[in-house]
């Protein structure tokens, strides 16, 4: 795993970016409790890099119902929520939106009649970060909350 760290160059006070190995940590660490969900705080400056992309598959067991892509050249995790109708479905994008401004991390968000789908994954690091991971544990959170009151059965898709 490549981190990167900021450092100012002698000849110019533009920081340049220092490239250095570091070891992957444990896949535990990705794994948060649920009042780790709740404690949502910006996820900026990012600690560590891109998640080894060997790793990502054993990893994406724990996100059932996401799925892993590869979009312009780079991993990220995606899934598509169901709702009944247009206006569900963007109520969700909406509280996604209020998360996303929270974190100060942002997903991809496509909003249909009856789906949202949405993608998470890092552009600094260039791939998928444990933050992608939280972000898509925290959306799921979102999406149960949300349609704990639905009636089962009503999405049509």
């Amino acid at each position: 795993m490549m981190v990167s760290s900021l450092t100012h160059s002698a000849t110019t006070s533009a920081p340049v970016r220092k490239r250095e190995q570091a070891q992957p940590g444990p896949l535990d660490q990705f794994q948060p409790g649920d009042q780790e969900l709740q404690l949502i705080k910006p996820m900026y400056p990012l600690v560590g890099g891109a998640i080894p992309e060997e790793q990502l598959p054993l990893m994406m067991e724990a996100l059932p119902g996401w799925s892993l892509r590869r979009v312009d050249g780079l991993p990220r995790l995606e899934r598509e929520f169901p709702f009944p109708d247009f206006k569900q479905a963007m109520e969700f994008s909406n509280q996604l939106a209020e998360l996303a401004e929270t974190q100060g991390h942002h997903p991809t968000l496509l909003t249909e009649w009856g789906k949202v789908t949405v993608g998470w994954w890092t552009h600094d690091v260039g791939g998928v970060h444990a933050n992608d991971f939280l972000s898509a544990r925290r959306s799921e959170a979102r999406f149960r909350t949300g349609r704990s009151s639905e009636a089962p059965g009503t999405a049509q898709n």
